[in-house]
C-alpha cells in the first residue's frame, strides 16, 4: 500500500508535525484585517497618541539613572532679539527662578548677548544667547523643558548633563 505525502500531512495524528513544517500564518505574521483594527480602535482610540505626563519619563529613558542625586548641567538659551533690555532681565530672573524654585541652584550666569544666528529661526537672523551653568534634579529637565517650549520669547534651548570627569577647556 503506498501513502502519499499530502495523506500524511492530512492525518489528525501528524498536527504537530504540520506545525513545525509550517506554522499557520496567524503564527507568522499579525496582520490585522480592518474589522479587527476597528476593534482594537474602538478598544483605545487614542492608543497610538499616548504621551507620557509632565515629569514622567518617556520610552526612551534610561531606568538606573531615574534616581540619581543632584547633577550639573548647562542650559542655553536664545532670546528673541526684539526683546528690550528690562524684558530680557526679567525672562533670565524667570528662567532663574524656575531652577531655584526646584531645589536647584544657578551657578553661573554667562550672558553672550545678541548675535548673528547660522540660520534663521522664526524669520529672524539673530538671537540674545545666554549660558547657566546650574546644579539641579534630573527629574527637573523635563519640566525645564517645558517651561521653555511654553516661553514664546525663546527660540531654541539647549539642556546638557556636563560630566564630572572631564576637565573643563
Amino acid at each position: 500500500m503506498f501513502v502519499t505525502f499530502s495523506q500524511i500531512l492530512a492525518s489528525e495524528e501528524l498536527d504537530a508535525l504540520r506545525m513545525l513544517i509550517r506554522p499557520p500564518m496567524t503564527q507568522c505574521l499579525s496582520i490585522q484585517t480592518p474589522s479587527r483594527m476597528l476593534q482594537s480602535w474602538a478598544q483605545d482610540p487614542f492608543k497610538h497618541l499616548k504621551i507620557p505626563l509632565l515629569g514622567q519619563r518617556g520610552p526612551g529613558a534610561i531606568p538606573w539613572k531615574e534616581n540619581l542625586a543632584m547633577r550639573n548641567y548647562e542650559v542655553t538659551y536664545i532670546a528673541h532679539p526684539d526683546l528690550d533690555a528690562e524684558a530680557f532681565k526679567q525672562l533670565n530672573a524667570q528662567v532663574q527662578a524656575w531652577i531655584t524654585d526646584n531645589s536647584g541652584k544657578v551657578e553661573k550666569v554667562d550672558v553672550w548677548g545678541k548675535r548673528k544666528l547660522a540660520y534663521q529661526i522664526n524669520k529672524q537672523n539673530e538671537g540674545q544667547y545666554v549660558l547657566l551653568q546650574t546644579h539641579m534634579d534630573p527629574a527637573f529637565c523635563i519640566q525645564l523643558e517645558h517651561q521653555f517650549r511654553l516661553q514664546e520669547s525663546i527660540m531654541r534651548f539647549l539642556v546638557v548633563a556636563v560630566d564630572e570627569e572631564a576637565e573643563p577647556a
